[in-house]
Formats: structure tokens, sequence, C-alpha cells
């Protein structure tokens, strides 16, 4: 089996753009550990740890159980197989992704530095996992042959949040001074007057708030790539793959 987690003091370079048709930006380095035994050792199946408020035993996130909760060492299972901890962190929130036994996870140190990974199953390709801006998270990983491109949100330390769980084509992920916008490819219309164009839906996920904003409406580009760009704390500018601009307030996204 094999995890990929971000080295937590590695910053990203300011406001860069993240998807499939852009190569702004750098990706940041990743630790890999492949392969590993995550037999559990001694001390860790044999040590007693009581439950309280703040541990509560097996916690279940779908078909994963997080064992014991906010406690050092901790690890997640599967059908009561262990398939991965963390020595010297705790993991504290796991994430399922769309295909089976892979997931996302959020871990913090003894010093509460914020570690975000993923685990996939033996023989699945490298992902590419990137942090975008401060609590914002990008990954595109091939599951099963089919190519996922997510957004996540560490939030206050305690969650890992799927800012588009009903798409796999989060794209043009752009930070800025109030979070990061990105869109969506959406389902093909019957609208004749956008014949030959794709639908596109733009979000917005403020630093501060834990749900997705949504633009109301979509925007139509013939090639399905547009440019998002910041214009101040306000607005946004969209540029389509014809070099047409266009401005929208963030005051529109709902």
């Amino acid at each position: 089996m094999a995890f990929y987690s971000l080295l937590p003091f590695i910053q990203s370079p300011s406001q860069p753009t993240f998807g499939k048709r852009s190569r702004q930006g750098v990706v940041l380095a990743i630790t890999v550990w492949a392969g590993m035994a995550l037999a559990p050792t001694p001390s860790l199946a044999g040590q007693e740890m009581a439950t309280d408020n703040q541990h509560r035993g097996l916690v279940a996130f779908g078909n994963f159980g997080l064992f014991p909760e906010n406690r050092t060492n901790n690890a997640v299972y599967v059908n009561q197989r262990l398939i991965l901890t963390l020595p010297g962190r705790t993991i504290v929130y796991v994430l399922p992704l769309p295909q089976e036994d892979r997931f996302a996870y959020l871990a913090v140190d003894d010093k509460e530095r914020l570690e975000v990974g993923v685990h996939m199953k033996p023989g699945d390709p490298k992902p590419v996992l990137s942090r975008v801006s401060p609590g914002f998270y990008y990954l595109v990983a091939s599951l099963d042959g089919v190519v996922y491109k997510k957004l996540f949100h560490a939030v206050q330390k305690s969650s890992l949040v799927d800012l588009l769980r009903y798409s796999k084509t989060a794209d043009g992920v752009t930070p800025g001074p109030k979070g990061v916008v990105f869109y969506h490819v959406r389902p093909k219309e019957n609208d004749p007057a956008h014949a030959g164009q794709v639908p596109l839906g733009i979000h917005l996920a403020l630093s501060d708030e834990v749900r997705v904003r949504n633009l109301p409406y979509a925007v139509y580009d013939k090639n399905a790539v547009i440019t998002l760009k910041w214009q101040g704390e306000d607005a946004i500018q969209v540029i389509h793959s014809d070099g047409k601009p266009e401005v929208i307030s963030l005051s529109q996204f709902r």
C-alpha cells in the first residue's frame, strides 16, 4: 500500500492557478511511503486507552474506522484491518474518496501542525497533492483508471471537506485574498442559444467558511477552458478561451 503526505512546512507561491490547463505554480514536495508494513506494533495493539468526551474510541468515516479518537499514534482500519498509522501524529479526520479503499486524511503533530495526505491502493498511479493556499489542498488522482480532480478545505484542524463532492472535475483553482475560486464542467444543456459551447460552474470558497458558494448561472466556453483572476478583494475576472473577459462580483455567489 502507499500513502502520500504533504510536508507541512513548505509554502506555495502566491496566487498560482491549479488545473488541467494551467501549468503555473509549483507542486509541493511530497513524502512517499510505499509498501510499508502497517501491522500493529505491540505497543499500539496492546495499549489500553481510556475513552471520555474527547476520546470516543472507534469513530466511523464511511467504511473506515479511526481508533482511538484524538490519540497520538492512532490508526485507520477497514474491516478490522489496520491500513494506516502515522507515528508521532494524530489522525483527526478521514475523508473517503469516490473509489473503494482510498481516502484523504487530516492529521496533526505535537506542535499542532497540519498534515494532509492521501492513502491509495497498491498499484495506483502516484497522486499529485498540492497546498494551494492556507487550508486548501488540490488533489489530482487516477482511481481505477478515472482521473479525479478534487479541492479540499482543512477546517479548524478538525475536519477535511470535499468542496465539490458531486464532481470529479474541479479545475482552474486560483487562490486570492479571501479564499479560492475554481470551476467545473457542468452537464450539457439543450440550449440553442449556447449551441457548441460547454457550460461551466464557477465556485467560491472563503477561508473563514466551511461551505462553498456557487455562481447561480453557468458560464459558457466552446473549449471548456477559462482562466480565473482575482480583481482586488471583491471581484474575479473570467477570461474565456477566445480571450474575451468578463468580471463577476463576489456578491453574486450564493
